[in-house]
């Protein structure tokens, strides 16, 4: 693990990060018609995941996951905690982020 992914994944408070990405997304209708307090327990469910994938390092999984331009908040959750702006990187490009940051 290099230092910046250490810094970053100590220092920064995740919930805050959590919140803030959520919210911008909500007020701008990401989820549809989908009750607030329904949506954001499941986000913050797979937020939680998120947070330990990233822990662990895995590359190869984070590669999937953060390939996959479905997954627009996860890349704005990533984006704000290593303050990489992965939005709209191709694989190439993220993969070559994920190396920076996890140093693997």
């Amino acid at each position: 693990m290099n230092f910046k992914h250490f810094y970053y994944s100590s220092k920064t408070n995740k919930q805050i990060i959590f919140e803030s990405v959520f919210d911008s997304y909500y007020k701008k209708g990401y989820f549809g018609k989908i009750e607030k307090k329904t949506i954001q327990e499941q986000q913050k469910s797979w937020y939680k995941k998120f947070l330990l994938i990233l822990e662990e390092g895995d590359v190869d999984t984070l590669k999937s996951i953060l390939s996959n331009r479905d997954n627009l908040i996860t890349r704005a959750w990533f984006s704000e905690i290593y303050k990489e702006d992965i939005l709209e990187s191709s694989r190439s490009e993220i993969e070559e982020i994920l190396v920076k940051v996890l140093n693997k």
